[in-house]
């Protein structure tokens, strides 16, 4: 009997203690980055920002000089391209907007040469 009280090591209640406190990290974590990718105002902004990038590599793709305007396929954004021009430089400005709001998400600008 005193070889079994000197050896050391673990018990299983210690185990399982540390099993059930990991498992508790991991749901918290868990439920922090679900509310963190559903959050439809981050999807929302993500969004605007990828149909703003293609809109503004359309602009120097094509080289336009009209403004443009259109919503997106789900109808929530709209995104408005505006030119200016000076001599050979062209100042391409898109904003996205949110269709129900009507604020501003964001905008982009870019120069370039024709």
């Amino acid at each position: 009997m005193d070889k079994l009280k000197d050896q050391s090591g673990y018990t299983i209640m210690e185990t399982l203690v540390s099993i059930l406190l990991i498992g508790i990290i991991i749901t918290l974590f868990a439920m922090f980055f679900n509310q963190v990718f559903s959050n439809p105002k981050l999807l929302l902004r993500s969004e605007a920002l990828n149909l703003a990038n293609q809109e503004v590599e359309r602009s120097i793709n094509t080289k336009s000089t009209t403004d443009t305007s259109y919503t997106n396929n789900q109808a929530n954004l709209r995104i408005e391209r505006k030119i200016e021009s000076e001599e050979s430089l062209v100042k391409a400005i898109v904003s996205v907007k949110s269709v129900i709001a009507g604020k501003e998400i964001l905008s982009l600008s870019v120069m370039y040469k024709l």
